[in-house]
């Protein structure tokens, strides 16, 4: 399109990709990625996420088992975002941070969820 001269803007807007993603079943799929990001990480544990009306557990060990549950358990770790966060982090424009600023949860969240930049967009016309 800008060849043909016109002006083109990419938008985004993470609210709208909140609302569009299975931002559950993303983090499900994502498992393995997430345990080759972490297989170096000392950092074992179970992170609690809750987004909204959505409860998840991410299992940390030799591997990254992700489950969607009614209720957060008993975890070491729980954070609660809004979607547009997850989103953002998930596409690499944010860095999730634990509020408390405990150092290991924000490695933890660094290694999971790295600020790489945005890989991938979704057109508004969805």
């Amino acid at each position: 399109m800008s060849e043909c001269g016109a002006s083109v803007e990419i938008q985004e807007d993470y609210e709208l990709q909140a609302k569009i993603l299975n931002i559950s079943q993303i983090l499900i799929d994502l498992s393995d990625v997430f345990s080759s990001r972490t297989a170096t990480s000392p950092i074992k544990g179970r992170l609690g996420l809750t987004i909204g009306e959505v409860a998840l557990e991410l299992d940390i060990g030799d591997r990254v088992a992700v489950r969607q549950v009614d209720v957060v358990g008993d975890v070491h770790w729980h954070l609660a975002l809004t979607g547009s966060a997850l989103t953002r982090a998930l596409l690499g424009v944010d860095l999730l941070r634990d509020p408390e600023g405990d150092p290991q949860l924000d490695d933890l969240l660094a290694r999971l969820f790295p600020k790489w930049g945005p890989f991938f967009w979704l057109a508004d016309s969805l």
